[in-house]
């Protein structure tokens, strides 16, 4: 399912530039490279997808990377958006959902992305569905 890829991503990702200091380079060509990419994930031409659909991509930001789903429905958008909070992952920076910067920011500093700030920041319609972009160390 979608988590557990993500999950998987996030590890493998993690594991492949643990030596290195910093995350640069093509992440997407990293996994390839290294078989990293868990079975069904890589699509005729080689493109990535995630269980719904939608293409995932990268960015190799120095400290932290980014892993996004593009093309999330909005049932799946608030259950994905629930899987990592700052509070409980050492390794969890952010979630983007479409621009519009990180779901956790009512205010309250608890580092954690809860339903109802999902279900503000998870659009009810948008054709084609939202981008989520996690950030992780």
């Amino acid at each position: 399912d979608a988590t557990r890829l993500l999950n998987t991503l996030k590890q493998q990702i993690q594991r492949a530039y643990q030596s290195e200091g910093t995350y640069n380079g093509n992440i997407d060509q990293t996994l390839k490279d290294l078989r990293a990419y868990p079975a069904g994930t890589l699509q005729a031409g080689g493109q990535a997808q995630h269980p719904f659909g939608g293409n995932i991509t990268y960015a190799a930001n120095g400290a932290t990377f980014d892993i996004t789903f593009a093309n999330i429905e909005r049932s799946a958008c608030i259950q994905l958006g629930q899987q990592f909070s700052s509070s409980a992952d050492s390794d969890f920076v952010s979630l983007d959902i479409d621009g519009g910067g990180d779901p956790d920011d009512n205010g309250d500093g608890d580092g954690i992305i809860e339903l109802s700030e999902l279900q503000t920041d998870c659009p009810a319609a948008s054709a084609g569905g939202v981008s989520m972009t996690w950030t992780f160390y």
